[in-house]
């Protein structure tokens, strides 16, 4: 099967084993085994380490450490210089790939004990030979651009975090160098409706024929002209546009004496009534 999706059967308990470990488990063993991921827990990552016949990591070791409290952060600092020459640092990485032997796990989640067997996550496992070939090409790319981990940044890093996690965005200053330059996309140009046509295309069906029941009381289409254009003068005049919150047009519920009232702030300053006059 050349793809698998990975994911928690509805059914799930605390007695299933989680169709992620089992994936990962079958994948790693006495394979060379490549991991992405910024957020990953020292237990889970072990057990992947000790399956496997060597790892090589790349993460966001400061938003890895980050994520973390002051307790965890030690061990995770102890780990990245027990094991400098196995994680390289690329700033703002957040894929969580694995990739080992002829198959790939591509996903959601973290490889965390939390995010492999209590998250509702998402996963895809690859096996076809062109794509995993493809991500061990996008793996090795980051790998010969970033580089391991020097003792002495990591060291004052950690002493700039306050004690409790925090995300990286919170963090003013960079220490870990990443030769990696930032991603720094466009979105693909589309046509998008305007904001009119948006608001009329979601707008109640009963609302807009009261509005045309509303309107077609008006004597003409050239005193309803007048009375829209006074209505933009008065807009503009109070320094307000279509949008402002404090701006309303009503529509009484009766035919009575008001046809399209304009309120600012509650308070009445533009009516037109059934004798086709205008109040200001």
């Amino acid at each position: 099967m050349p793809v698998r999706l990975i994911h928690h059967p509805s059914e799930s308990s605390a007695h299933n084993v989680s169709p992620f470990d089992e994936a990962i488990v079958r994948m790693v063993q006495e394979e060379d085994v490549l991991v992405a991921c910024p957020y990953l827990s020292l237990r889970y990552l072990m057990r992947i380490f000790h399956l496997a016949k060597s790892v090589s990591l790349l993460t966001d070791a400061e938003e890895w450490l980050a994520s973390h409290a002051s307790e965890a952060r030690h061990e995770i600092r102890d780990f990245l210089i027990d094991y400098v020459g196995c994680v390289h640092h690329v700033k703002d990485l957040h894929s969580k790939v694995i990739i080992a032997g002829d198959a790939a796990l591509v996903g959601s989640a973290n490889f965390t004990h939390k995010g492999i067997t209590s998250r509702i996550e998402m996963g895809v496992l690859l096996q076809q030979e062109h794509q995993v070939d493809e991500l061990k090409m996008w793996f090795q790319s980051l790998w010969a651009r970033s580089s391991t981990i020097v003792a002495d940044d990591l060291d004052r890093y950690l002493q700039s975090l306050p004690t409790q996690p925090v995300t990286r965005q919170e963090i003013l200053q960079s220490h870990l160098t990443s030769s990696i330059p930032p991603i720094r996309s466009q979105l693909a140009p589309i046509q998008l409706p305007s904001l009119d046509q948006i608001a009329l295309e979601e707008e109640d069906e009963s609302v807009h024929k009261l509005l045309v029941d509303r309107v077609r009381l008006f004597p003409s289409r050239m005193w309803a002209d007048s009375y829209f254009d006074l209505m933009r003068e008065l807009m503009e005049a109070m320094g307000v546009d279509k949008n402002d919150p404090r701006l309303v047009t009503s529509i009484p519920r009766s035919a009575g004496r008001w046809l399209l009232p304009v309120t600012i702030n509650n308070r009445y300053v533009l009516a037109g009534d059934t004798a086709f006059k205008c109040a200001c």
